[in-house]
């Protein structure tokens, strides 16, 4: 799983349950709210593209309410639709990829990833 979703996570409990390269990105101060819908990306994922947030945001469901999103880095495309959800987003990276650009670097570089298709 690329993601793994917490529901009804007390602010004082939130970074308990990121990852250790993570923890660093919640001080308690940070969050104002009580409770929290996690939403945790895989720390090693580098980089969090616009389908796998539509996939967590669809099993979050609609009427969850004050998201916390927490990955080592988003494409703009995924920041994007995270930001029309309202999500709170934290990140260690903050990377000006677009889901298609990251794809074509990879590419460049010779990562172990599929050619991108050319929309």
């Amino acid at each position: 799983m690329k993601y793994q979703i917490h529901r009804a996570v007390d602010r004082d409990h939130v970074a308990k349950l990121l990852p250790a390269p993570l923890r660093s990105l919640v001080p308690g101060s940070l969050l104002a709210e009580e409770v929290y819908t996690l939403i945790v990306f895989r720390s090693t994922v580098r980089v969090v593209h616009s389908s796998t947030v539509e996939h967590a945001l669809k099993d979050v469901g609609p009427e969850a309410e004050r998201v916390l999103a927490v990955a080592i880095g988003f494409t703009a495309d995924a920041l994007e639709i995270l930001r029309v959800r309202n999500a709170l987003i934290l990140s260690l990276n903050d990377y000006h990829w677009t889901d298609e650009s990251h794809e074509a670097i990879n590419v460049l570089i010779g990562a172990k990833v599929k050619a991108p298709q050319h929309r």
